[in-house]
């Protein structure tokens, strides 16, 4: 089997991971996350004449998770009228992210061409659970024993939901002897919780610029202007 691109060169893949542990003032609501990101880098040469970098990032589930947990007691006004109330919510939340860049430079004769194409996905997974109960004999539970509760109607309650967010993207800026620039950018995002017929939406965008600076007739300001551009 023969290839026409040719890998001539590769960059060492970096990761890091970090990890955090968030213990609130209370111990009864502890919360945590724990997330990475790892990247791989390298660069291929196609007919001999093109070479392009491709960048892919992925980033390891990210997780986030909290738990809550309250009981009002009979000493207080609000728990005396319901004969205590406690309460326990849990949320679990992990995302997923990966990211796909490829890279293309040309320099010919007193032009210059880069361009950038990519793909970004993104990934959100959510589940939560609620229970509580109300009417306790004691205080002394707290909210370690819902079903000690004598309330009528004890309440629980659970859920789980999922989206993703999709972009592609593309820039391209053109230089002509570092004096004349354009830039074109294009993307388009979509999401998931929107309804199929308008999920995606499209942004272009076009910019020129002049390096005035760089004009011959300019050179007697170099002394004491070190740029000078005109953008639109």
């Amino acid at each position: 089997m023969f290839s026409i691109c040719q890998s001539i060169g590769s960059i060492p893949c970096s990761f890091k991971n970090s990890f955090a542990w968030l213990k609130c003032l209370q111990p009864k609501n502890p919360r945590y996350a724990d997330n990475g990101l790892g990247c791989g880098a390298f660069k291929i040469r196609c007919f001999g004449l093109v070479s392009i970098g491709i960048l892919l990032c992925a980033g390891l589930p990210q997780s986030r998770y909290d738990k809550n947990k309250s009981y009002v007691p009979n000493t207080t006004v609000a728990g005396a009228a319901k004969g205590g109330i406690a309460n326990i919510l849990q949320r679990d939340n992990i995302d997923y992210l990966m990211e796909l860049t490829a890279n293309y430079t040309k320099d010919f004769g007193n032009h210059s061409l880069t361009a950038l194409v990519g793909y970004s996905y993104q990934q959100f997974n959510q589940e939560s659970v609620y229970a509580g109960n109300e009417d306790f004999s004691t205080d002394g539970f707290l909210y370690n024993n819902l079903q000690a509760g004598a309330g009528t109607k004890p309440y629980v309650n659970s859920s789980a939901r999922k989206s993703a967010l999709g972009s592609y993207f593309a820039r391209a800026n053109y230089s002509y002897l570092g004096k004349y620039l354009l830039t074109v950018t294009v993307r388009a995002d979509g999401e998931s919780n929107f309804h199929p017929d308008y999920r995606w939406g499209y942004f272009p965008s076009f910019s020129g610029a002049w390096r005035i600076s760089e004009e011959e007739f300019m050179e007697s300001t170099h002394d004491w202007l070190s740029s000078l551009k005109i953008r639109a």
